[in-house]
């Protein structure tokens, strides 16, 4: 009988943490674009997948790429979005039964010198993903590996958010965010398209954030290099063709930290090699592209939506 009390406190106990749990997590997590990411590519088959980081996001635009291509494509890449995360997300794709023929992988050379320490987004991209295998690789690789906390109480790091609650709630309430829909993305410099294209506005203010100048003491982390074998060898065994793309920087940007870039593409490009993956690195290709800080919204890199749209579609027509 005591046994059994003592069970039933504990269901009890589970139940409420639970429930405040989710409370919780509906009232301080805001909406982020890469549910919608997601659960594109788990519900729709695209020929081309983009993958990457938030510069493949802003300079990838699939309705330039189809026009040119005649194949259907969708961006997927997004800020903070390691390469591990993109490979879970292809890997979700396939195990969803939406396959693609094609990964575009966005490889920003500066992400490969960060080790790849969990940090919010990864925890709200993980929670997005559908039950499944996958998300269970995907958990003890990166979640239990990490801090098996985040997966559980990715409300606790949104503190901050507690002003917005109730603008929270009541988008989370819409019928844009029940159907994923795009449009609560749309703000004064910037809109999602259905595409998965984050369109940086050409009258967008430019952002005024000094980059990091990386130097020769910047080394390609060998974890990270081993992530892009990995995808490597997963697209070979599911038949997919994967392209790894160095979207252009600003030519001041690339300037100030040109040895750990000319390291780095010598570095990459090698791999690739190895690898038998196609690699271009348009800060090194002659692409009479325009790479003045005027065709980004800042010196990091992101496209203004003009030059993303002549980038995207010099691109197509190389592929």
């Amino acid at each position: 009988m005591r046994i059994f009390k003592a069970a039933a406190w504990i269901a009890v106990i589970a139940a409420v943490v639970i429930v405040v749990n989710c409370v919780l997590d509906h009232i301080l997590v805001p909406n982020q674009y890469a549910r919608v990411k997601v659960h594109e590519i788990e519900t729709e088959t695209y020929q081309d997948l983009i993958l990457g980081t938030s510069h493949g996001a802003s300079a990838f635009d699939p309705s330039v790429m189809t026009e040119i291509t005649g194949r259907t494509t969708y961006n997927a890449a997004m800020g903070g979005e390691y390469l591990r995360d993109s490979l879970y997300m292809l890997k979700d794709a396939v195990a969803s039964g939406h396959a693609p023929e094609r990964v575009i992988y966005e490889c920003d050379p500066t992400y490969f010198c960060i080790d790849n320490d969990m940090s919010e987004n990864e925890s709200y991209l993980f929670s997005v993903v559908r039950p499944s295998l996958v998300k269970a690789e995907y958990y003890f690789d990166v979640m239990w590996a990490e801090d098996f906390r985040w997966s559980f109480f990715r409300w606790s790091y949104y503190l901050d958010y507690a002003d917005r609650i109730g603008e929270t709630v009541a988008e989370k309430a819409s019928d844009d965010y029940k159907n994923y829909g795009v449009s609560c993305f749309a703000g004064e410099t910037q809109a999602l398209h259905e595409d998965g294209f984050n369109a940086i506005f050409d009258d967008s203010p430019a952002g005024t954030t000094i980059p990091k100048t990386y130097t020769a003491e910047d080394e390609l982390l060998d974890e990270n290099l081993d992530e892009l074998r990995e995808l490597a060898g997963y697209c070979a065994a599911q038949g997919i063709e994967l392209i790894v793309v160095t979207t252009p920087i600003p030519a001041e940007t690339a300037a100030g930290s040109e040895t750990f870039f000319n390291y780095a593409n010598d570095e990459i490009s090698a791999l690739c090699a190895e690898l038998g993956v196609s690699y271009l690195n348009y800060n090194f290709i002659e692409s009479g592209l325009d790479r003045s800080i005027e065709a980004y919204s800042d010196l990091e890199g992101h496209m203004r939506e003009s030059a993303a749209a002549a980038f995207s579609a010099l691109f197509a027509s190389e592929l």
